[in-house]
């Protein structure tokens, strides 16, 4: 049964699965893993969301990195729009042209930012997009970038017991290895014949 059924609910319900950490912890390769893992499973459509700055989950993923959200504001900003044609429809065009389609999944990516660190404009482009998009796909997996300044706090990749400003008694949460948890979701993979 669907989960939506059990809800009560007649639309089929959207899980929106989103990577998100501290930079070199194994993000991307997860969100690649994961979309492999829901294809093999037949979970399609799927969207996959590369919201890092540092784009390469087309890369992981094996399809050709297509025209970014960032590029598509920056048309805007300058001006690109042709004649005749209002901001809305420029924008909503350069977004459906910077879906990547694949087979059982599509991407989208964000692209670089505004300035140092400023995703505002991109980031309201992505989430009036997906609006409209999110129930074209039962599963959305979300490469995210960096999150935050986490100089002097804990993430969940700090070590359990970490004192720090924001955690005086020590952190009490127990440490996630991204890794580990990759690797064993290719086990299960590999375990039930989905990696050759």
């Amino acid at each position: 049964r669907r989960f939506s059924d059990l809800k009560g609910m007649n639309e089929p319900m959207t899980f929106s699965i989103a990577m998100a950490g501290k930079g070199g912890t194994g993000k991307t390769t997860l969100a690649g893993l994961l979309v492999n893992y829901l294809l093999t499973r037949g979970k399609t459509p799927i969207l996959a969301v590369d919201a890092d700055c540092n784009s390469n989950l087309n890369e992981v993923l094996g399809v050709p990195l297509g025209d970014t959200l960032g590029n598509a504001r920056e048309d805007m900003r300058k001006g690109d729009v042709p004649d005749g044609m209002t901001k809305d429809v420029f924008m909503s065009t350069k977004l459906e042209q910077s879906v990547v389609e694949a087979d059982g999944f599509d991407l989208i990516v964000m692209g670089r930012p505004e300035g140092a660190g400023c995703y505002c404009g991109a980031n309201s482009l992505l989430t009036n997009f997906l609006e409209k998009l999110v129930n074209n796909y039962p599963y959305i997996v979300m490469d995210n970038e960096t999150y935050g300044l986490t100089t002097g706090q804990v993430s969940p990749t700090s070590e359990t017991g970490m004192v720090t400003k924001t955690t005086p008694h020590g952190n009490l949460e127990q440490m996630l290895n991204p890794m580990a948890l990759a690797l064993a979701m290719l086990h299960v993979m590999i375990r039930d014949g989905l990696v050759d």
